[in-house]
């Protein structure tokens, strides 16, 4: 016929199925047919991922006529952006049918008929070379190649789909290996991060324990240099103390000195008396003349001696309270 619909869901003797894979490709992705009016053939686009001609969106529901040297290609770009990954390309090339007869009621179809095809092996078998029937022969060789091609593309694609799918089974199985290590590695890291906040608790336990020590030291190191103040000042009281001490040895040692000769004034005033009172009884007893001067010397000398005796009392007294306050 002269109607040919590319995609990946078509089916009959004017269908090219492309392959599954090609997921760039609708499953009727456009149509190729003969325009009457223009002589021609227009390619319909009845694609959503888009069919563009010689770069050219044709549009979902557009035509387009087709020359010869046009290239038509596939992408599922969005509008007139097209990568090369996901582009299908193939050129229009326009060959010549074999005229039909001027008898012929029916124009000649770009498929032969069974009657035809055997017709054609019968002349290929007897190796007949009519110059009417070379295009049809080479027509029908190209249709072969053609078919033989699309098998084995057909083939290739299902080897692909097979591979594809023992791929995505692996992509499944590495996804799944890929979510249980992602899922062990999440539970790993919400454990690193536990152990974390659990190494920053106990960081901030130690810096507080570390602050409380150096504020321990420090209170410590004060209460020493108050410690090391007050040795120093009991030191200078001490060696005041001492110094005291000594004065107050020297001190008792001169009042001794001192009551010791008191003593020996008194004694020596008692010794004196004693002598004046025997020389005033010999005096008495030798001079009574000299009685009146005597007594008088006599009160004298008593008067002297009570002012010596409070004097030496006086002395002893000094001497004994000053031995108290050195003693203390």
């Amino acid at each position: 016929g002269r109607e040919l619909v590319l995609g990946r869901g078509v089916k009959g003797a004017n269908a090219v199925r492309t392959p599954a894979e090609w997921l760039h490709c609708s499953s009727r992705h456009c149509r190729v047919a003969w325009n009457r009016d223009t002589g021609g053939y227009d390619l319909h686009d009845l694609s959503t991922n888009g069919t563009f001609v010689n770069t050219e969106r044709v549009g979902k529901g557009q035509s387009r006529p087709l020359a010869a040297g046009d290239t038509v290609t596939f992408s599922s770009g969005v509008e007139d952006q097209c990568t090369e990954e996901s582009v299908v390309a193939f050129k229009v090339h326009l060959v010549e049918a074999p005229r039909p007869k001027r008898n012929s009621r029916a124009p000649m179809e770009a498929e032969p008929s069974p009657k035809l095809l055997r017709v054609q092996q019968a002349l290929e078998g007897a190796a007949v070379s009519s110059p009417a029937l070379q295009p049809a022969l080479e027509l029908s060789r190209s249709n072969k190649e053609l078919r033989a091609r699309l098998e084995e593309e057909r083939q290739k694609a299902l080897r692909l789909q097979e591979t594809l799918t023992k791929v995505q089974r692996e992509a499944s199985v590495a996804s799944e290996n890929l979510e249980l290590k992602l899922s062990e590695a999440d539970a790993q890291a919400k454990a690193a991060g536990r152990r974390a906040e659990e190494a920053e608790a106990q960081r901030g336990a130690l810096q507080a324990q570390l602050e409380r020590v150096q504020s321990e030291l420090k209170a410590m190191e004060q209460e020493r240099d108050h410690a090391r103040q007050a040795m120093l000042r009991e030191r200078a009281a001490r060696q005041q103390a001492e110094l005291g001490c000594q004065q107050a040895v020297e001190g008792r040692e001169k009042a001794l000195a001192g009551l010791a000769s008191l003593q020996d004034a008194k004694q020596a005033s008692r010794d004196r008396t004693l002598v004046l009172h025997a020389r005033l009884r010999d005096a008495v007893d030798v001079h009574g003349q000299h009685t009146a001067h005597l007594r008088e010397a006599l009160g004298h000398a008593e008067r002297f001696a009570a002012d010596l005796q409070e004097a030496c009392d006086a002395a002893q007294a000094e001497g004994a309270a000053q031995a108290e306050v050195a003693g203390k």
